[in-house]
């Protein structure tokens, strides 16, 4: 697997209530404007299966691979050859929860555009985890970031 991307941020709330929000299917595409819709039969766990597709009409099953009740879940796709799979991680930090996105891919497509897909993701990842944090953190837009200093990491 190829790491294309991974960002962290810090939110203002208990682990509890970001992991909710975190496993709430139904709202992903309020915050991963990477999506068009997302279905799923079931709660999110281990082994579920759900229809994605992409906002350029693309999609496939998301299929969820590993999941740990309130810690972090790990799902992928398949498209055109290649797999993606997206790791979601919660570490309580103080009175914040620590979350960390990373975005991985293998396969032929994944490998030959390999520096696009981690521009593309590494600009898109801190977008669609701030929008999560202001899902989480309403008062933020008004009152500015409710969070330390270090608010937000990306690494490529």
């Amino acid at each position: 697997m190829t790491k294309l991307a991974v960002h962290k941020v810090l939110i203002n709330a208990p682990i509890e209530t970001v992991w909710e929000k975190l496993v709430d299917w139904q709202n992903w595409t309020k915050w991963d404007k990477g999506m068009k819709s997302i279905q799923f039969k079931e709660p999110l766990a281990l082994h579920a299966k759900g229809k994605i597709y992409l906002g350029k009409g693309l999609g496939g099953t998301l299929v969820v691979t590993e999941f740990n009740q309130g810690e972090s879940y790990k799902s992928e796709f398949k498209l055109f050859g290649s797999r993606y799979e997206f790791e979601h991680d919660l570490e309580q930090a103080a009175n914040f929860t620590l979350v960390t996105f990373r975005v991985n891919a293998d396969g032929y497509l994944a490998e030959m555009f390999q520096l696009f897909l981690m521009a593309k993701f590494s600009e898109a990842l801190p977008q669609w985890m701030d929008n999560f944090k202001r899902l989480i953190e309403p008062q933020r837009v008004d009152q500015g970031s409710s969070t330390p200093e270090i608010d937000r990491v990306t690494e490529i």
